[in-house]
């Protein structure tokens, strides 16, 4: 497995409590902008990468799989000097978080899983991921933001909000986005972490959210012992940006909770 430098933000006390916010795809770790201020202004320090392939993070070899951003995320942290840490990850962030857990569950202090969700692909959207991918490698960025960038946001969203969003998605380095479509095609089952998670846990999810959708969230949090369920109301996938002050609240409440 090839390991990757992470370009990540490091803001806050280094003698707080780490807050490690995973972005989604194909974004980077701007859509934790307000979530990032609220948790800083709260005193905690929060540590935000892009992920492999996405933002200015370089690009791998082969499918992104969980497993290896999982491990450049915490030899990331190893070389910040973060031994533990609470976790946030916003959809395929989510499937990394998992991850993580995996690898080295002694050092989650607690969990966040935003617009995620814990099952695999089906086979015919793993398919679909691959058809996708290859798409991208010849044609760039486009199929992916065409597909997904309705899906997002609701239809009320702020207009510059969805162009924003939509920057961010069309810079998104072709190989990099390819790879990450692989990755996320081959993530295995998390279902049966669930019930073994110890943490404090928030699980967080919009209303409207068509692509991992409230029922998912539903589940998770009914698998998790003590797990708190927020659904945010007129919001689709991207909670954290359209819905900002709701996810931020939350967030903040989830940290002050974690013993380190």
């Amino acid at each position: 497995m090839d390991l990757l430098d992470l370009p990540h933000l490091d803001v806050g006390p280094r003698d707080a409590m780490p807050v490690v916010l995973l972005h989604g795809f194909p974004l980077d770790h701007a859509m934790w902008a307000p979530q990032k201020e609220a948790l800083q202004r709260a005193g905690f320090r929060v540590i935000a990468p892009d992920l492999r392939g996405q933002g200015k993070a370089p690009v791998g070899h082969g499918p992104a799989t969980m497993q290896a951003q999982a491990a450049d995320a915490l030899r990331m942290l190893d070389r910040a000097g973060v031994r533990r840490f609470a976790l946030a990850g916003f959809s395929m962030g989510g499937y990394v978080a998992f991850e993580v857990l995996r690898q080295a569950p002694g050092r989650v202090a607690g969990l966040a899983l935003v617009d995620t969700r814990a099952e695999p692909d089906s086979p015919e959207a793993r398919q679909g991921r691959y058809q996708t991918a290859a798409r991208v490698r010849k044609e760039g960025p486009g199929p992916v933001v065409e597909g997904m960038l309705p899906r997002l946001l609701t239809s009320a969203a702020d207009p510059a909000l969805r162009a924003q969003v939509e920057r961010t998605m069309r810079a998104t380095p072709p190989e990099g986005m390819a790879q990450a479509l692989e990755g996320m095609g081959e993530r295995p089952d998390s279902r049966s972490t669930l019930a073994a998670i110890r943490v404090p846990t928030l699980i967080v999810v919009g209303e409207q959210d068509a692509i991992t959708p409230t029922e998912a969230a539903k589940a998770m949090a009914d698998a998790i012992p003590g797990a708190k369920l927020v659904v945010v109301p007129g919001a689709a996938h991207l909670t954290t940006l359209e819905r900002p002050d709701a996810v931020s609240d939350a967030m903040v409440a989830w940290a002050r909770s974690i013993k380190p």
